[in-house]
């Protein structure tokens, strides 16, 4: 498993994460679709993909033990696995990469490794995703740049995330106040992956 390796300045850093959106031109986002157009996405990109050397997963054929594998790996969230919900995986052979179809997006490549590798962890994201766009028309505005669900990741769809270990912060009065502060300047944003509660 990914996080199984060994990472540069993985006893502060647990893990380095790039996520790219992209939508398929022609089709709204996946909070309007008809569960017809969803299944004309997966379909599409079933089609797309083929020969790229990726296995395609829709959640709603998974069996509860592969899910709490694709969980464990935080390559998912529950919520996406809803067989309801009419989601699908690319999974790479490559560990820790990953493509999710009809979340938030239609498209959204993810990538982790362990430690702070930003450049390398973005760089394999950035490699499929690619790959995908010259197979599928995607969603982009000379105006505005790649169109996303999300208005933050219009324009480059790139979410770029370091997950971080500070022994103590919370006990420490205003010190996630002041760190969040600094952390805006550079138009960063701080988000606790444990929030209340002992751990």
């Amino acid at each position: 498993m990914w996080y199984e390796k060994t990472g540069k300045d993985n006893d502060v850093v647990l893990l380095s994460q790039a996520c790219i959106s992209r939508n398929i031109k022609g089709f709204s986002f996946p909070v309007k679709m008809s569960g017809d157009d969803k299944e004309n996405i997966l379909g599409m990109i079933r089609q797309a993909v083929g020969g790229m050397g990726l296995s395609f997963i829709r959640s709603d054929e998974l069996e509860d033990a592969a899910k709490a594998d694709l969980f464990n790996r935080y390559l998912t969230d529950l919520n996406f696995i809803r067989p309801e919900r009419k989601t699908a995986f690319l999974l790479s052979k490559k560990e820790g990469l990953a493509c999710q179809i009809n979340g938030r997006d239609h498209i959204m490549v993810e990538s982790l490794r362990s430690g702070s590798s930003i450049n390398f962890t973005y760089k394999d994201a950035e490699e499929l995703v690619s790959e995908i766009e010259r197979r599928i028309p995607v969603a982009f505005s000379e105006r505005f740049g790649f169109l996303t669900s999300d208005i933050k990741n219009v324009g480059t769809g790139v979410q770029l995330a370091y997950v971080v270990i500070i022994p103590g912060i919370v006990k420490t009065a205003g010190a996630m106040n002041v760190l969040s502060k600094r952390l805006e300047k550079y138009d960063w944003a701080m988000k606790p992956m444990l929030q209340g509660g002992d751990i």
